[in-house]
């Protein structure tokens, strides 16, 4: 009887395994984007994968509505300060901002030399851990925001 009992629940188990496996293997690409009455833009985008994940914001909005180059720009992931983003001019009477994070400059390398590691206030776990961030995510850059979807 205990070997029939043990034997039963291996198949439980394989389930419970294959499921976490499953989960855990999946990717997490979600993206938001916000413009107000007055042009100045907002996108920001999220993507997590078994070994890696990357954030990116990016911010425009014309000299005309008082922003002035070098402004620094606080960025907000649910609530937790994770950065700074400073305005430079752009094309013709535009200033932006970006800021980006990738979590092989957490590992020590990276691909690109202007991508960050996550600060340690980022809101979420890094791969390989389960995702940081999901869909209802809430961005801000300066007093402009979305939430992730």
């Amino acid at each position: 009887m205990k070997n029939s009992h043990t034997f039963a629940r291996y198949p439980a188990i394989a389930l419970v395994l294959m499921c976490f496996t499953s989960a855990h293997s999946a990717e997490v690409r979600i993206a938001c984007d916000y413009a107000n009455n007055v042009d100045a833009k907002m996108t920001a985008r999220y993507i997590h994968t078994p070994k890696r994940a990357l954030f990116d914001i990016s911010f425009k909005a014309p000299f005309s509505m008082g922003y002035a180059a070098r402004t620094s720009l606080e960025v907000r992931v649910d609530g937790y300060v994770v950065g700074y983003a400073e305005l430079m001019p752009r094309a013709g009477d535009i200033l932006g901002a970006s800021l980006s994070f990738d979590s092989y400059a957490n590992s020590g390398y990276a691909d690109n030399a202007s991508l960050l590691p996550f600060p340690a206030s980022w809101p979420g776990s890094l791969p390989p851990q389960a995702f940081g961030l999901s869909a209802g995510s809430r961005i801000m850059i300066g007093s402009l925001g979305c939430t992730l979807r």
